[in-house]
């Protein structure tokens, strides 16, 4: 057998012709199927990056949440702290700005403590919401409370105001507190769950 025949026998063409046809499909195929894998890691990476800017819009708002809150809640105990205070110690001029003051801002209070507990709702867990929900319960009767001690004025006598004021200072600081540290601790925002997140 010659060279010329093992060039032009069939099993040398055949093999020839596969070579030919996978160079062509290897030419043809590799940058398709690069191209279209390309193209999946680039979707993949675009919804990757849009779920990490969507969880950094909503780490924001509920940092938002919780400031918003924190200044609501103890801008308005406060206020309600005034009125007894003045009360408590017979200032009845005092007593009047006070209770201005805080009757002014209770229905704004309210319709923004409201709001917050709505959006925590979108925000925070339901045991979280449940408690705001509470806090809200609070407040009202509260308000009404206060409303009636500051009718009677300071008739009511300065061992009514005392317990109001440490209604005020205690069960109202109490549960603000407790509000407010469950949904820093929820959200993450806390140092010692920043600090074991960091360092773990």
């Amino acid at each position: 057998m010659t060279v010329v025949d093992v060039l032009t026998g069939e099993p040398f063409l055949q093999g020839l012709f596969l070579l030919i046809v996978t160079a062509v499909l290897t030419g043809l195929l590799v940058p398709v199927v690069k191209a279209r894998l390309d193209d999946r890691r680039y979707r993949e990476q675009k919804l990757f990056e849009s779920e990490i800017a969507r969880q950094a819009k909503v780490i924001d708002a509920q940092a938002t949440l919780l400031d918003g809150l924190s200044d609501l809640l103890w801008g308005f105990l406060l206020a309600a702290l005034g009125v007894t205070y003045y009360a408590e110690r017979g200032d009845a001029a005092k007593l009047t700005e006070a209770w201005a003051r805080y009757d002014a801002e209770a229905w704004v209070f309210f319709a923004r403590l409201r709001a917050e507990t709505s959006k925590a709702q979108r925000l925070t867990s339901h045991d979280v919401y449940e408690e705001l929900l509470r806090l809200n319960e609070w407040f009202m009767p509260f308000d009404a409370q206060l409303t009636n001690a500051v009718a009677s004025g300071l008739e009511a006598g300065a061992d009514a105001w005392t317990q109001l004021s440490r209604r005020t200072q205690g069960e109202g600081a109490a549960l603000v507190d407790g509000v407010l540290t469950r949904l820093a601790q929820e959200l993450r925002l806390t140092p010692s769950v920043v600090s074991q997140t960091r360092y773990s």
